[in-house]
């Protein structure tokens, strides 16, 4: 199952075999076009050949800038939505249905047979406005002429395209991927063992054998990278590309390979420099600037990270990621709008995307049309059950949904008392809302039904992610809400063993624990959101008449000031001390602490930030 998930992961972030620059010049119209498997019609024993053919049309059609490949991930998954079978010959119907639901202008199809060491080459063009082949040709020549075979075919094709071919893509098309037909055969094996799950050893074994065949034979040396990369040996892959990179510094997919490595292992500066050395060499390949885009969002350069995403989009429209990761960023910036015009294309590419209906919901959420979040939500829960994120997000989408209504009822009956509020903007901050039609349906809301809706979701999140305290803590409100004060403390204990410094369930426990009279167990409670949030009580820090007014803020005070008189280096009680009188203001005796702290664990990124605040806020004084 891992390998499975890791040969997915490769085609999208290396696209190896079927990887190519992006054709396209800004500003200028590009052809889409689309690339089918090539049907093997012989011996089984030549599978390896269509693998070939489609890597070479990849390669050659990848060069020609008037041209944009449409992407094949997309197009294998329009296919099985099609219901096609990808074949030599596709009826009329078929090749229209392709381009009216992909932009595909031009589909690149066919066959092959090998016999003795002769190749025939069955290559059909097809205009996808017409449904009909505008080339149909059939190519042959002994096996080792695959190459020219195969850029003939593109040749002739743009004369029938009427698209003209520049001196450098002519000489680009005349040339050879290696000079060993031995290396280029055991380079398209390990693509036939990929497809068939085998173990990395079988797979790097081809590609050792091509590299062995042609030691420059570049594709099978950055390959065999991948290959590393894919099983989670990053230091060896590392070493493979750096190996490229000596002997043919010219070779991009080898600095792609290294940035991609940097930016999994955070080394951030190292990655651009990569990922800018890829487009010095290729000015046009999309997907480095994609993950300089990734780069920058880790980086909080959000303005910067949608500019990349953009390039990258602009160089391939068919690349689902792309749309999603600009989503994402644009609701990082509160751009929610356009946040839903762009996640729309990622789902239109590809409906089975979960992460990606669940962002689109996240941003109708932001806008307050909870309607249409719940419908993305529960797409991504029909794609993906196990989406923890999506359950909760699905929950708080039936909470505030339901809360609306109740707004809008109360809204309606304050304007039946005082008619002169009615040029006011409806509750949900809308213009032109029809609030009869708003008060309707929130008459039919059933508050029990939302909560017991809300509970169900926040189950299910957590089910599948047992470590979400968000959805524990938001499932012992909801039973609370239900009046089930058993169910709700499960729940913000559960929350608690989870996350323990999390304030807010400590003060509901202890609202519970107060409610049933369990005094010293809301006490000890009311002492950990001091604990952890002192700013709770700084306002108001003395308890009831049942805890006799005790101050709980100097409570915790004196406790843990009588630990550090025991251990001057108590690393907790510090960060408490230190924490309760910054809350207080008292930004000199708060300085003191966090410096023992700082001393005591000079590790400590958090206590070290929280020193050099504190410090501002003393020299502002």
């Amino acid at each position: 199952m891992k390998y499975s998930l890791y040969f997915s992961w490769l085609a999208m972030i290396f696209a190896l075999l079927f990887s190519s620059v992006a054709s396209s010049v800004y500003g200028q119209a590009q052809r889409m076009v689309g690339i089918l498997v090539f049907q093997n019609q012989g011996d089984p024993a030549y599978d390896w050949v269509g693998r070939g053919i489609e890597e070479l049309l990849y390669s050659d059609l990848g060069e020609i800038h008037a041209l944009q490949i449409y992407e094949k991930e997309t197009l294998d998954r329009l296919l099985d939505q099609l219901g096609i079978v990808p074949s030599e010959q596709l009826t009329a119907r078929q090749a229209f249905s392709i381009g009216k639901f992909s932009g595909i202008e031009v589909l690149f199809a066919g066959g092959y047979r090998v016999s003795g060491n002769q190749l025939s080459l069955m290559f059909r063009v097809y205009s996808t406005y017409t449904g009909t082949p505008i080339l149909e040709e059939t190519y042959t020549g002994p096996l080792p002429e695959i190459f020219s075979l195969v850029a003939q075919g593109v040749r002739q094709a743009m004369q029938v395209m009427d698209v003209p071919l520049s001196q450098k893509e002519l000489r680009f098309l005349e040339k050879r991927p290696t000079t060993s037909m031995a290396a280029f055969e055991n380079y398209c094996k390990a693509y036939v063992e990929i497809a068939k799950g085998a173990p990395m050893e079988v797979i790097a074994g081809y590609f050792l054998r091509a590299i062995q065949e042609d030691p420059d034979y570049w594709e099978a040396q950055y390959n065999l990278g991948v290959i590393y990369y894919n099983f989670d040996l990053y230091d060896k892959a590392l070493q493979q590309f750096q190996r490229v990179i000596e002997r043919n510094p010219g070779f991009y997919k080898a600095h792609y390979g290294k940035g991609i490595i940097h930016y999994i292992k955070r080394q951030y500066p190292l990655a651009i420099e990569e990922f800018e050395r890829v487009l010095q060499i290729e000015p046009e390949h999309d997907r480095s600037y994609y993950y300089l885009g990734l780069v920058y969002v880790r980086m909080d350069s959000l303005k910067k990270a949608v500019n990349y995403f953009d390039k990258a989009i602009a160089l391939n429209s068919s690349y689902p990621p792309a749309y999603y990761q600009k989503g994402l960023t644009l609701i990082r910036l509160g751009r929610y709008q356009k946040a839903i015009t762009t996640l729309k294309k990622a789902v239109k590419l590809n409906p089975d995307y979960y992460q990606a209906h669940n962002a689109l919901g996240e941003a109708y959420y932001a806008l307050n049309l909870y309607e249409e979040a719940i419908i993305e939500f529960k797409k991504a829960v029909e794609i993906q059950p196990r989406f923890s994120r999506a359950y909760f997000n699905l929950g708080n989408a039936y909470y505030r949904q339901g809360a609306l209504a109740e707004i809008v009822s109360a809204f309606w009956s304050l304007l039946e008392i005082a008619p002169e509020l009615k040029g006011l903007t409806a509750p949900n901050g809308g213009q032109g809302v029809d609030l009869q039609q708003l008060r309707k349906e929130a008459q039919g809301v059933d508050s029990t039904k939302t909560l017991r809706l809300m509970a169900e979701n926040y189950k299910r999140a957590l089910e599948n992610d047992p470590h979400f305290y968000q959805a524990a803590y938001n499932l012992g409100l909801t039973y609370e809400h239900l009046h089930k004060p058993d169910s709700a403390k499960i729940y913000y204990l559960k929350a608690i063993q989870i996350r323990e410094d999390l304030p807010q369930a400590h003060m509901r426990l202890a609202k519970l624990y107060e409610r049933e009279g369990k005094y010293p167990l809301a006490l000890s409670e009311y002492k950990k959101v001091a604990i952890y949030a002192p700013d709770y009580w700084v306002n108001n820090p003395r308890l009831g008449e049942a805890y006799r007014y005790v101050n709980v803020l100097e409570l915790v005070l004196n406790e843990y000031q009588r630990r550090l008189d025991r251990n001057p280096r108590d690393k907790e009680a510090l960060k408490v001390v230190g924490r309760i009188y910054y809350s207080l203001g008292r930004w000199g005796q708060a300085e003191t602490y966090y410096e023992q702290l700082v001393a005591v664990s000079p590790d400590d990124r958090g206590a070290a930030r929280m020193l050099q605040e504190i410090r501002r806020k003393l020299r502002k004084m």
